[in-house]
Formats: C-alpha cells, sequence, structure tokens
C-alpha cells in the first residue's frame, strides 16, 4: 500500500526514537502519522502509531458510492 512518504521530523536518543511522517498509499495521497519507537539494547521493543484515520475513512467512503 505504501508508495512513498515525505519525513517531517525525527528525534532520538539511545532509549526513544519518534518520528513524524506524511505516508502516500494506493488508497490516500496524504496521512500524517507519528511514530514512537522503544529500543533496548538497541532493538525495537515497542512502537505506538498515531495517524490521522479522517483520508483513509473518505476513501472508502467514496470507494463503495
Amino acid at each position: 500500500m505504501l508508495t512513498s512518504s515525505d519525513l517531517i521530523a525525527a528525534f532520538g536518543d539511545d532509549r526513544t526514537a519518534v518520528l513524524i511522517y506524511n505516508p502516500h498509499t494506493t488508497l490516500v495521497e496524504d496521512a500524517p502519522s507519528a511514530e514512537c519507537f522503544s529500543v533496548e539494547d538497541g532493538r525495537i521493543v515497542h512502537s505506538l502509531l498515531v495517524f490521522d484515520r479522517t483520508p483513509f475513512d473518505a476513501a472508502r467512503r467514496a470507494a463503495s458510492a
């Protein structure tokens, strides 16, 4: 589904990384998103994704009409 993305901002240290980005998908052109990653021993152990569902809901409504 993902066709490309634009990085808006990134922050990180040894334990936490935060990305804010705008993914472009086959369903919607823009879907603002943010992810917060928890890192232990150099590996991601937890990821929290926050995104705007509004563009996806509109695309699904348009497809069913």
